[in-house]
């Protein structure tokens, strides 16, 4: 008899596409003497995509442009991690030691023209690490190749902030993954509106997390994170691509925008092409 994977199964499969950034602003003051004075814990969502056999970390282009403003304003961030250990089949469940500050960053971030987007060039050394934990990148498969014009159904992978817990007293930073059905959505609210294409869609008024009585009240935190769309193919076999990065949180009415990736993963491609 088919045994359907648990909701916790399900969260670690689609993980083995999802990282999250963290970092520690210890920046004088209040903020230093957090986390056992390792400093104020900052997470956010992000994706692997390859692109011509090259890795990427994905995440919205605001989310580093948030950091780059934090930076010149002088804040101390530092301790950057990737973290990996929610894929299914994880062996290792401590985050990664990452060289942010040097490594290769490119990032559009325009909100009313609808462009969002970043990514980070993950060298081979951090994919040998990534995939010693079971990550696997989102190829020309999944975001260029065969893309049906329309889905059965649109999911969201993420980590909420208010589902991040770090302490006062103690190292130990407790996060959680979490998969989001998503509506799409044509007709979305004039005030998010924007001159470029996006992806708009509804997620469910109650998001109550499985064996639990928590309900995710709102998914600030969640940008960067990918969303998934589903469609059965010929052989009624249930297939899936990444369709769009999400971006904005318009929480009065609980709707996502977000940008497609196919868009942004073009440009890159056709970048590369010329260098190679």
């Amino acid at each position: 008899m088919y045994q359907y994977p648990s909701r916790e199964e399900l969260v670690g499969f689609f993980a083995r596409h999802f990282i999250s950034l963290s970092w520690f602003d210890k920046t004088h003051g209040q903020r230093s003497t957090e986390n056992s004075g390792r400093g104020h814990y900052e997470n956010v969502s992000g994706f692997v995509i390859s692109i011509r056999d090259h890795w990427f970390w994905v995440t919205a282009g605001h989310v580093i442009e948030k950091i780059r403003i934090a930076k010149e304003k002088g804040q101390l961030l530092g301790d950057w991690h990737l973290d990996d250990s929610d894929a299914l089949g994880a062996r290792f469940k401590m985050p990664i030691p990452f060289d942010f500050d040097d490594a290769f960053k490119l990032f559009f971030y325009d909100d009313k023209f609808g462009v969002d987007y970043a990514l980070i060039y993950l060298s081979p050394y951090y994919c040998d690490l990534l995939k010693c934990n079971n990550i696997e990148p989102l190829n020309e498969q999944a975001w260029c190749i065969g893309i049906p014009e329309d889905f059965d159904f649109y999911w969201l992978i993420g980590i909420p902030d208010e589902l991040v817990h770090p302490s006062m007293n103690t190292e130990i930073i407790m996060k959680g993954c979490v998969l989001i059905p998503v509506q799409r959505i044509y007709e979305p609210p004039v005030e998010i509106l924007t001159d470029l294409p996006r992806f708009y869609g509804k997620i469910p008024d109650k998001l109550k997390l499985a064996n639990a009585e928590h309900v995710i009240e709102d998914i600030s935190g969640m940008s960067g994170g990918p969303i998934f769309g589903f469609k059965k193919d010929s052989d009624d076999q249930l297939r899936y691509w990444v369709v769009a990065l999400q971006s904005g949180w318009f929480k009065p009415k609980r709707i996502i925008t977000a940008c497609p990736v196919k868009n942004f993963a073009d440009w890159i491609d056709s970048a590369l092409e010329k260098l190679i």
